[in-house]
């Protein structure tokens, strides 16, 4: 006769202690390997403390973390540069003064009063009339009238040097010259009055003034 035999140990059933174990374990044993709460989607489980503050290759401290600002590091603006005095005026001797002083740095003022000082000089004989060139030239439009006035009507000036500037007030616009215009036309005696007055009928029946 056949001694029953008990089954393998290893096929034994777990005792209910040992099933509780593992259904508490496991979970628990999960739960603290990956750090406990799931992080929020989209962001990291762990902080980058290099995330708090970056600073650029400059030096200057950025913040990436909301409400946090940088120490202001902008420079105290330098004072203004103090203009160097302007030279000494020359005086006009020679035709190379003339160059020098239209194309200095002083006030077109300043060079106004020399070149029409330097044009009641007859010598050199060209000199009035060089004078004149570079006066004309270094007027501007929007001072013409005020600036050329004074010249047109000093009684010391020679014709040549009038008729010099009246040959430049056909290029400038009829707008420009035509206070001085008027005021020629107005002036009888003056050695520009005639030329001045077919000037301003000129522009008149072209439309121009």
């Amino acid at each position: 006769m056949n001694t029953p035999t008990l089954p393998s140990r290893r096929f034994s059933i777990l005792p209910s202690n040992s099933i509780l174990l593992f259904a508490v374990g496991i979970p628990l044993v999960l739960w603290l390997f990956y750090g406990g709460e799931n992080p929020e989607p989209g962001t990291s489980g762990t902080i980058d403390a290099t995330a708090a503050v970056v600073t650029d290759a400059q030096g200057t401290a950025g913040s990436k973390v909301a409400g946090v600002h940088p120490q202001s590091t902008a420079a105290t603006p330098a004072p203004p540069a103090t203009a160097a005095p302007l030279p000494p005026l020359p005086a006009i001797q020679t035709l190379k003064d003339l160059n020098t002083i239209a194309d200095g740095p002083w006030p077109v003022a300043e060079k106004i009063r020399l070149l029409t000082a330097a044009a009641r000089l007859a010598n050199p004989s060209n000199m009035p009339s060089e004078a004149a060139k570079r006066l004309v030239f270094i007027v501007k439009d929007a001072d013409y009238p005020a600036l050329m006035a004074p010249v047109l009507f000093d009684p010391q000036m020679p014709v040549e040097v009038l008729e010099s500037i009246a040959l430049n007030m056909h290029s400038r616009p009829p707008e420009v010259v035509k206070p001085l215009l008027e005021r020629l036309a107005a002036s009888p005696d003056h050695p520009l009055h005639i030329e001045a007055t077919e000037t301003l009928a000129f522009h008149r029946q072209a439309g121009s003034l």
